[in-house]
């Protein structure tokens, strides 16, 4: 279930989650523009994304997958793909670094399994569902290069 964006945003201060200055901007100044990018953990690209939940063994995990939907979807237009790709890798770096703080801000006796769960999303990022998820409305004014 998605997280209120309320809690979404003081967890998102009080761990100091990694986030562009935009989403900050928006998620302090008007936090509900942030929920027309925000659809919680999965792409609705995917069909595995109606059953994709928004927690790791218990921790809702939004805070971090709303960064990562705002980065996704934000710039919508590249000059090239590679700089498209350096973004995208960017994104996947960031929400590595942020779903960890959320964990080793929780239980410590669920950590290990919770950090498990990271490397399986980050596994399906960077596989075709992912590639097809980033793309999905881009657009990359010099496909050639």
């Amino acid at each position: 279930m998605i997280m209120d964006i309320k809690e979404v945003q003081e967890i998102t201060v009080e761990l100091k989650l990694r986030a562009p200055n935009d989403y900050l901007d928006t998620l302090r100044n008007t936090p509900e523009e942030i929920e027309k990018y925000a659809n919680g953990v999965g792409s609705k690209t995917s069909i595995a994304y109606h059953i994709t939940p928004d927690t790791i063994w218990g921790m809702n995990v939004n805070p971090s997958s709303h960064i990562h939907d705002w980065m996704y979807a934000k710039p919508d237009i590249f000059a090239t793909r590679g700089e498209a790709l350096e973004h995208k890798q960017v994104t996947e770096d960031w929400f590595k670094t942020n779903l960890y703080k959320q964990i080793e801000s929780g239980s410590w006796w669920l950590r290990t399994p919770r950090k498990l769960r990271v490397m399986w999303y980050l596994w399906i990022l960077n596989g075709k569902n992912g590639m097809d998820a980033f793309f999905d409305n881009k657009t990359i004014l010099n496909e050639g290069e």
